[in-house]
């Protein structure tokens, strides 16, 4: 494989910020980027020239960009005679808001830390804000959902967490597709699995099919090896896989089976060949039959198959998968969650988000969610509300 430009490095790091919803860190790019902090390094000088480049705030001169953001914010303040609020701001203020938000957790905030009185609350219902997604979308999916709270929309990432649990939800119930973690449909998700399974070494074949039934980040895939794997000669059960808790920030193991066995999308039952890859890779020319460079071509391993079945998907959208996947064959929220790993690797999406995307976009309701609240219709927006709601 050839090296990556420097186009598409800086495009992946913009992505691993989409996704984030703030410029990663060197160790969260580590985790959900696809390319290696070295690559950066040894291109851009250092990790915060990359983001730099990629247009990204830098980590360092915080408290001199703070103290400028509250002189603006003092002077826009004395013009108006008052507390400014948003869109006054964006009016006659120097800076965006959205990063004024960010750096002080809230609008608010930064107008208390400012010395100003905050502003009065509006109460929005959660059918306004959902609408206004929508108008401002121009009923178009999102390419960047960052970029559209940033540029578009008149309320920052606070308001949608507290009314929906995120942005990411609150574009799903608006019934527009969000830009990133979202799941393959079934057809493509049994291409991408055929594609591992048919992978000219079994080294490729089984890091493939590690992404395709697991939810193990890029990070964690890393530091993989085969002494996580446990019940290889049993016929009873499934292999399992156990990641140790020193390599999560939870305190216990995350254990996960890696099945014999996957359900198509018309229903039928085929081989994972699971048993056979690990055997194989425990001879040690197959460990090595990823190059020297094994641990930098794991990461690549998942990409190259995504293109070599022609999907317009990402890594992010297969962990994603796995969670839908598991859905639509009605297996537990518990075991769904055990698989997916979110709640094990701090990740932004959560089992609950793909329930709501199966019953917006499938129209097929888990045995374990619930709706409520309301929800645009995809094709229509026309809103439909289920049980009571305070909004």
């Amino acid at each position: 494989m050839s090296p990556p430009t420097n186009k598409e490095l800086i495009r992946d790091l913009s992505r691993v910020a989409a996704d984030l919803g703030k410029s990663p860190t060197s160790d969260e790019y580590r985790e959900y980027g696809t390319h290696s902090t070295t690559t950066f390094q040894n291109r851009f000088g250092t990790w915060n020239n990359a983001k730099r480049a990629a247009g990204l705030r830098r980590c360092d001169g915080g408290l001199i960009r703070t103290k400028k953001f509250l002189e603006d914010l003092r002077q826009v303040a004395a013009d108006l005679s008052k507390s400014p609020e948003r869109r006054e701001y964006d009016e006659h203020g120097e800076y965006g808001t959205t990063t004024i938000q960010n750096r002080f957790d809230g609008w608010n905030n930064a107008l208390i830390t400012a010395g100003l009185e905050p502003n009065k609350p509006h109460k929005i219902s959660s059918e306004e804000l959902l609408k206004h997604i929508r108008e401002k979308s121009e009923g178009t999916n999102i390419d960047s959902t960052t970029d559209f709270v940033r540029d578009t929309l008149d309320h920052g990432h606070g308001t949608y967490d507290e009314a929906f649990g995120g942005l990411w939800a609150a574009v799903v119930r608006a019934g527009l597709i969000p830009s990133n973690g979202v799941p393959l449909s079934e057809a493509d998700y049994d291409s991408y699995i055929q594609t591992a399974l048919e992978a000219g070494r079994p080294s490729e074949s089984f890091y493939g099919l590690l992404q395709a039934f697991t939810g193990l980040p890029p990070r964690i895939l890393d530091s993989f090896t085969l002494d996580w794997i446990s019940r290889v000669e049993s016929e009873l059960q499934p292999p399992l896989i156990r990641v140790p808790a020193d390599e999560i920030p939870v305190d216990n193991n995350w254990e996960m089976t890696l099945p014999t066995q996957y359900t198509t999308a018309t229903g039928e039952q085929k081989q994972t060949h699971i048993r056979d890859l690990i055997r194989w890779l425990r001879d040690e020319s197959e460990l090595c039959s990823l190059g020297r460079n094994a641990r930098k071509d794991r990461r690549h391993v998942t990409q190259e198959i995504i293109e070599r079945a022609d999907l317009d998907a990402t890594i992010a959208d297969l962990r994603g998968s796995v969670a839908a996947h598991l859905a639509r064959r009605g297996k537990s929220r518990f075991k769904i969650e055990m698989q997916f790993g979110a709640s094990k690797t701090g990740w932004r999406r959560s089992v609950n988000d793909y329930f709501l995307y199966l019953y917006q976009f499938e129209d097929y309701c888990h045995p374990d969610y619930e709706p409520s609240g309301v929800y645009l219709d995809p094709d229509t927006g026309e809103p439909r509300r289920i049980d009571s709601e305070a909004n």
